[in-house]
C-alpha cells in the first residue's frame, strides 16, 4: 500500500456484493479507495493492514446493515470506532454512513450524515453514493477531514528514503512485534531495538517499511534515518539534523552530534523521536551515538551481538511456503511444484525471491525450471576473484537480471546508470542528479552511455523502467523528486563484476557528477538541503583512490 486515499470502505462479508459495486462506482468517478478484497497483500495480517490503510485515508465509508452492527463483527467495530475517537465531535466528518439494509445506527454515530440506498441494485447504489460524494457539502467535509488527517502524516522532520513497498509481504508478524516493542517502550535502554540477520534477509526493508508505515506525526515528533556503515556517515547525518533543528554547529562535528543526541533524548514522552541506524557494522560503531531518554532507536545489522546496548530481534530467512507463495503471486504464474523447486535454490532469501519473481514476470516465456538452470549457469561463470559478502543465490539472481536488462532497447544506458549508482550511497539517488547534471556535462567529462539517454525524457524513462522492472532499483519519492534506491548487496555485485579499468571508469563518472552538482557556497542556508543530499554520496566515494 502506498499514498493517501480518499475513502476506506468498511463492510462485512454479508454485504460484499453491494460494497464491491459501491467501491467500483466511487473509483470510477475519480476517487481513490482502500478496499480489502483488492488491496490487502496476500499473507499480510488483517489487523496490520487495517491500521495502515486507516492511517492513510481521509474518510471512511461504512456500509451499514444489521450484520455490520452485529457485536460479532469485530473488524467493523474496530474500524468505525477508530474514526469516531479520532474526531468524536464530528466537526470534521471522518465517518460516512451508507445504509444498504434497514438497521438501527448506534447512538454514538447516529449524528453522522448517511445515505440510504436500501432496495437499490448494486449499480443504483453506487450511482447514488457517487452523487452524494460529488456535492459541495461532501467536498467541504473532505477538506475538513484532510486537516484532521494531517496528524497521521509524517512529521516535518522525516528523511526516510524511498516510498512504501506495495508488495511488502512475509514479515507482517515481525512488523507487529517491532511496532509493539517500539510503541510500548519507555525511556532508557529498552527503547533501543536491534534487528539483526544475514545479508539479503530484509532488515533494511523491514526498517524502512516500518518507518514509512508507522512513522507518523501521531506517533513520533520526528523520524531520522542514519546510514551507519561508518562513523563519518553517522556524524554527517546527525550534523544534517542539527541544521534542521537549528542547533548551533560546533567546531568539532562529534560535539555537534552529541548535542543532537542529547536534544533527541530530552523530547517529551508524548512526542518521542524515532532514530534508525541502518547497516551498523557492530555494536561499537553506534554505541556512542545512540540517543537515550525518550528517543526510540532502531538498529539494523548483520552483526549478531547487541545484547549490551539494545533489545535484540533476529530476522530469519523465509520458510519455503512463504517463498513459494511470493513467487507465484509476484510472477503471476507457475504451479506450486515449479515454484517450490525454485524456492529451494533461493535459500529463503526475500531479496533473491524478489529478483526471481521480477525476472519471471518480465520474461513470460521463461519457465521456472529454465530460470533455475540459468541461475546455475550464472554461478558457473562467476569469476573466482569475486569475494563479496553475499550468498550465491543473490549473485546468481542479480547477474541474471543484469544480463536481461542488457538485452533491452535502452539496456546500455540502463546498465550505465546502474554502474554509477553502485558507487554512490544506496539510500536513494535523486534522478535529477543524472538528468540535470549528467546530461549537461561536457562529453569529455561524462560517458555516453548514459549521457545521451539522460537528455531524452523517453529514453531515460525506458532505461530506468528496465531497471525497475527487473527489481534492480526501486523508484521512490523525496522532497526533491524521484529517487533510485539500490540494495547495498546489489552494489557489491555490480562492482565485483567490473574489471579494474571499468571500475575506475564508472567511479570517475560518479565522482564528476557529484562534484558538478555540489554547491560550493554551502554555508548559505538555501544550499544546505542539496549539500546534505550530496554529502552521503561524497562519503561513499571518498575511500576511492582515483587520482582524478
Amino acid at each position: 500500500m502506498t499514498g493517501q486515499r480518499d475513502f476506506f470502505i468498511s463492510f462485512t462479508s454479508a454485504d460484499l456484493d453491494v460494497a464491491t459495486a459501491i467501491d467500483e462506482a466511487v473509483r470510477g468517478a475519480g476517487f481513490t479507495t482502500w478496499f480489502h478484497p483488492r488491496d490487502k497483500p496476500a499473507g499480510a495480517g488483517i489487523a496490520n493492514w487495517m491500521e495502515t490503510a486507516l492511517e492513510a485515508t481521509r474518510q471512511m465509508i461504512a456500509i451499514c446493515s444489521p450484520d455490520y452492527f452485529d457485536q460479532k463483527s469485530a473488524y467493523s467495530i474496530v474500524e468505525r470506532q477508530s474514526m469516531f475517537w479520532e474526531n468524536p465531535k464530528n466537526d470534521a466528518p471522518l465517518l460516512l454512513l451508507v445504509k444498504v439494509r434497514e438497521c438501527k445506527i448506534p447512538r454514538l454515530i447516529a449524528q453522522n450524515e448517511y445515505r440510504s440506498v436500501v432496495g437499490m441494485t448494486g449499480a443504483e447504489a453506487g450511482a447514488s453514493v457517487v452523487e452524494w460524494l460529488s456535492g459541495e457539502q461532501a467536498r467541504q467535509a473532505r477538506l475538513a477531514a484532510e486537516e484532521v488527517g494531517r496528524s497521521r502524516r509524517h512529521p516535518p522532520h522525516f528523511n526516510v528514503p524511498g516510498s512504501r513497498n506495495p508488495h511488502f509481504t512475509g514479515r507482517e508478524v515481525e512488523m507487529e512485534r517491532l511496532h509493539e516493542r517500539i510503541a510500548s517502550s519507555g525511556p532508557g535502554a529498552h527503547a533501543i531495538t536491534a534487528v539483526k540477520g544475514m545479508g539479503g534477509v530484509g532488515k533494511t526493508t523491514l526498517a524502512r517499511e516500518y518507518a514509512l508505515r508507522h512513522g507518523t506525526a501521531a506517533h513520533f515528533g520526528g523520524v531520522w534515518w542514519i546510514p551507519a556503515e561508518t562513523e563519518t556517515g553517522i556524524l554527517t547525518a546527525l550534523a544534517a539534523l542539527a541544521g534542521r533543528l537549528r542547533i548551533p554547529e560546533k567546531p568539532d562535528q562529534a560535539e555537534t552530534a552529541r548535542e543532537v543526541c542529547a536534544w533527541l533524548g530530552a523530547q517529551p514522552d508524548a512526542a518521542p523521536w524515532l532514530v534508525i541506524f541502518d547497516n551498523a557494522p557492530d555494536a561499537a560503531a553506534v554505541k556512542d551515538w545512540l540517543p537515550h531518554g525518550s528517543a526510540r532507536v532502531l538498529i539494523t545489522s548483520r552483526y549478531s551481538a547487541f545484547g549490551g546496548i539494545a533489545e535484540e530481534m533476529s530476522l530469519d530467512v523465509w520458510d519455503e511456503d512463504t517463498t513459494v507463495r511470493f513467487l507465484r503471486e509476484r510472477a503471476g504464474r507457475g504451479t506450486e511444484e515449479e515454484a517450490r523447486a525454485l524456492a529451494r535454490g533461493l535459500g529463503g532469501l526475500p531479496l533473491a525471491a524478489e529478483q526471481a519473481a521480477a525476472f519471471l514476470r518480465e520474461r513470460s516465456t521463461v519457465g521456472y525450471a529454465e530460470y533455475g538452470a540459468r541461475l546455475v549457469q550464472m554461478l558457473a561463470r562467476k569469476p573466482a576473484t569475486m569475494t563479496g559478502d553475499y550468498p550465491d543465490s543473490l549473485y546468481a539472481t542479480f547477474a541474471a537480471a543484469i544480463e536481461a536488462v542488457a538485452d533491452r532497447e535502452e539496456g546500455e544506458a540502463a546498465l550505465a546508470i546502474l554502474n554509477i549508482c553502485a558507487f554512490l550511497a544506496p539510500e536513494g539517488v535523486e534522478l535529477k542528479l543524472f538528468t540535470q547534471v549528467g546530461a549537461t556535462m561536457p562529453e569529455d567529462r561524462f560517458p555516453d552511455p548514459p549521457r545521451g539517454a539522460l537528455g531524452d525524457t523517453l529514453r531515460c524513462g525506458d532505461a530506468v523502467a528496465a531497471l525497475e522492472n527487473f527489481a534492480l532499483v526501486r523508484i521512490g519519492k523525496s522532497d526533491f523528486g524521484q529517487t533510485l534506491t539500490m540494495h547495498r548487496l546489489l552494489g557489491e555485485v555490480v562492482r565485483d563484476r567490473l574489471d579494474a579499468a571499468e571500475k575506475r571508469h564508472w567511479a570517475v563518472a560518479a565522482v564528476r557528477m557529484v562534484r558538478a552538482a555540489m554547491p560550493y557556497a554551502s554555508d548559505e542556508p538555501q544550499h544546505w538541503g542539496v549539500t546534505a543530499r550530496l554529502t552521503r554520496h561524497a562519503l561513499a566515494l571518498a575511500p576511492l583512490d582515483l587520482g582524478d
